[in-house]
């Protein structure tokens, strides 16, 4: 992804903006599990969608503490079945004099998978379709996938 260009993108079923101004949002746990359950994704801190569908970058205000937490969600089993990201999946970016936080999240392996949050794989499945996180009905593949 050329981060030179962020503003000009648009979320979709492989790149999804969160603004985080208040800190890290509970929603990254079902945009992780939805990407590991599809065709992986990007997840991009400190941008937010305009009216028009284009991302805008706000930055993230302590970006050290913000990838801690990340990892902390990450890595609890409680909150995410399995980390399906390695230590080079999450970085620091600069843009424009402010900072991101770039996170890779790989389509999990096929005997992993169904990734889920909450501790329940029956109703904190999730998946990716056109522009949104969705919940799998009963944690269920659907259409032949996760």
């Amino acid at each position: 992804m050329d981060l030179a260009k962020l503003e000009t993108y648009k979320e979709n079923n492989r790149l999804e903006a969160k603004a985080v101004q208040g800190g890290l949002s509970k929603s990254i746990r079902e945009t992780i599990s939805a990407f590991a359950n599809t065709e992986g994704g990007v997840i991009v801190l400190g941008a937010k969608e305009r009216k028009d569908g284009t991302l805008e970058v706000v930055g993230v205000g302590d970006a050290d503490k913000m990838l801690d937490d990340f990892w902390n969600t990450a890595h609890s089993p409680g909150k995410l079945s399995y980390c399906v990201m390695s230590g080079r999946s999450a970085s620091i970016e600069s843009v424009g004099g402010k900072e991101l936080i770039v996170i890779e999240v790989p389509r999990a392996d096929r005997r992993l998978r169904p990734a889920y949050v909450n501790g329940n794989p029956v109703t904190g499945t999730c998946r990716c379709d056109h522009k949104g996180d969705h919940r799998c009905a009963h944690g269920k593949q659907e259409h032949g996938r996760y």
